[in-house]
């Protein structure tokens, strides 16, 4: 008997740090429960650089791409990324923290030219992160109610939890035990206000992933984005979807040290980009007249006007330019200042500006 393997859908990634960089930086697997639903289903999974396809066994006893076994229109295929590197938070525009995932689902896709991106905005954001549980866990919420209805609904599904509740200094709790719904995106709902939205999976607990993607057949998913067609057979072309990051910003700070050269003051000095023909990318301010740095040596201080998005390749051209008396002319002294290194902020950083600095000696 012939096999043949089809493609049912197929999930990429980018990230803006790696422009012009094949590396990889994330690695796609099934959750264990996706694991047994592809082993029922006859179907394959396949990792790839920074993405995953799902293959389908094609029936070769009639015509066309028909599927050994249909898929149900309301299966649910759920991967999960984890992060390559202990860097990714460094270079990564996005508020990694611990106990939250990032959840995507096809349901909200949208199409972002000719692929089909996972995420409402251009790239992956904290809009898209949820809370991670165990199936079972103490839900607790706030209220100025007495007593308050909490509801619990598989989001795009049905509820799976509805009680008046007592609150008790101003909270009310409920053990909630959702291993009979399983593993899935749900919403918490107090006197019909949303109070957040959370993905259970007890699976996940002990090793966490960055990303949770649900990508569902057809049941609650707009037909551009469904896996499949009415009758349960995969869609022709198959559906490709995107995940996209954007590379993590940050304000670039050159400590000018004249170990060499005492005289130099703050106006001998210059800090210019001269990497794009069609202008400077960036622009460079001192901080002010030389002046001694915590251990006391002395040092003149640059900074970019605005944050500059931190990437793999490293920028050229951005030049140390000196002026040495008589001659009134800057020259350059540094053509190609080494880019600061994105992960190891500044003590100068403050609350929503990340400074990286270099120090240079002249």
């Amino acid at each position: 008997m012939l096999y043949r393997a089809a493609q049912l859908v197929e999930l990429t990634c980018e990230h803006a740090h790696f422009a012009g960089a094949p590396e990889e930086f994330i690695v796609w697997e099934p959750t264990v429960g996706c694991r047994g639903l592809l082993a029922g289903l006859r179907c394959l999974f396949r990792s790839t650089p920074n993405g995953a396809v799902l293959l389908y066994e094609v029936d070769t006893s009639v015509a066309g791409a028909t599927a050994v076994v249909p898929l149900p229109l309301d299966a649910e295929l759920t991967l999960v990324g984890r992060a390559l590197g202990s860097g990714f938070a460094g270079y990564t525009d996005l508020p990694i923290s611990r106990g939250r995932v990032f959840h995507l689902s096809n349901a909200e896709a949208r199409v972002d030219g000719a692929a089909l991106a996972l995420h409402p905005g251009e790239f992956l954001s904290a809009a898209e992160q949820v809370r991670l549980t165990p199936a079972s866990f103490l839900a607790s919420y706030t209220t100025a109610e007495a007593t308050a209805v909490l509801e619990i609904q598989r989001v795009g599904g049905r509820v799976v939890f509805r009680e008046a509740l007592v609150a008790l200094e101003g909270r009310v709790s409920a053990w909630l035990d959702l291993g009979v719904s399983g593993p899935g995106l749900y919403e918490a709902r107090l006197e019909g206000a949303r109070q957040e939205r959370f993905y259970a999976d007890s699976d996940l607990i002990s090793d966490p992933p960055l990303v949770v993607a649900s990508l569902k057949a057809r049941v609650a998913i707009p037909p551009p984005f469904a896996l499949v067609d009415g009758a349960g057979e995969p869609r022709l072309p198959h559906r490709a979807f995107m995940v996209r990051f954007a590379a993590a910003a940050r304000v670039w700070r050159y400590v000018i040290i004249p170990k060499d050269s005492p005289e130099v003051e703050e106006p001998d000095l210059r800090v210019e980009d001269h990497g794009d023909a069609g202008g400077p990318r960036f622009t460079f301010a001192s901080l002010g007249p030389k002046a001694p740095l915590q251990d006391g040596t002395p040092a003149v201080i640059f900074e970019s006007a605005a944050a500059i998005p931190v990437m793999h390749i490293p920028y050229r051209g951005v030049q140390l330019l000196r002026r040495r008396d008589p001659i009134p002319d800057f020259v350059v002294e540094t053509a190609d200042l080494p880019n600061p290194v994105p992960g190891s902020l500044s003590l100068a950083s403050g609350p929503g500006r990340p400074v990286v600095e270099a120090s240079i000696y002249v």
